[in-house]
């Protein structure tokens, strides 16, 4: 997870299972956006049944850590480290001695503890198809370089595929679905991916209307312009 994010809970994660679908959690900018959450009207699974996917121990998922910035310490001797979080040498596979990773247990419940100090995700061992996804999140209050004076700002990534690291050296190539301080939902094309979403413009950017035109965005757009 990016550095300047705070820490992040993710009180319960639950997927119904129903494109192949590797889920991590992460941390990013945005810059496309859904509609406004009070306009959106929740999608009511069709069948199956809700199941948790974390328990104590994060025995479903596997972590990747990507390039440290060089003003975090406390790193094994020969870490390697990075200006901007982006380049260099990521620290991998399983590799999380600072514990950006984590699970709380809250009111008996399993709750993923992310302290965004090092960009890193975490990423289902399972695939999944036609599936729901769940989250409940809430910021800490810790910032870390190199966004310790923006938005605090993680996400939920869907769709991934390829190896790790495919992205910044921390992500696979896949959709994000962005959750940021103030606003959530924007729609990012990580690693060279893109999706054909029903948009309209009513101003400068395209905003997601199911009644809106199929435009292609991400690699190959088709939309002019930015969208939101």
């Amino acid at each position: 997870m990016h550095n300047s994010f705070p820490t992040v809970r993710a009180r319960v994660v639950h997927c119904l299972f129903g494109a192949r679908c590797l889920a991590l959690f992460i941390v990013l900018g945005g810059i496309f956006s859904s509609l406004a959450l009070d306009e959106l009207k929740p999608v009511k699974p069709t069948g199956g049944e809700w199941r948790s996917l974390l328990d104590t121990n994060l025995s479903a998922w596997e972590i990747w850590m990507g390039v440290p910035h060089e003003s975090i310490t406390g790193l094994p001797d020969g870490t390697p480290r990075s200006s901007n979080g982006r380049t260099g040498t990521p620290m991998g596979l399983g590799n999380d001695p600072k514990q950006v990773f984590s699970i709380r247990m809250v009111s008996g419940e399993p709750v993923l503890h992310v302290t965004g100090e090092i960009w890193g995700g975490i990423t289902t061992r399972e695939s999944f198809t036609n599936y729901h996804i769940r989250v409940d999140v809430r910021w800490g209050d810790q910032k870390w370089e190199p966004r310790l004076n923006l938005v605090r700002n993680s996400g939920l990534l869907y769709h991934c595929t390829g190896p790790h690291g495919s992205f910044w050296k921390t992500w696979k190539r896949c959709l994000e679905f962005e959750i940021q301080e103030k606003d959530f939902g924007d729609l990012y094309f990580l690693g060279g991916t893109r999706a054909d979403v029903t948009a309209k413009r009513p101003a400068k950017v395209w905003t997601f209307d199911p009644a809106g035109e199929l435009m292609t965005f991400g690699t190959g757009s088709t939309a002019p312009g930015g969208g939101r």
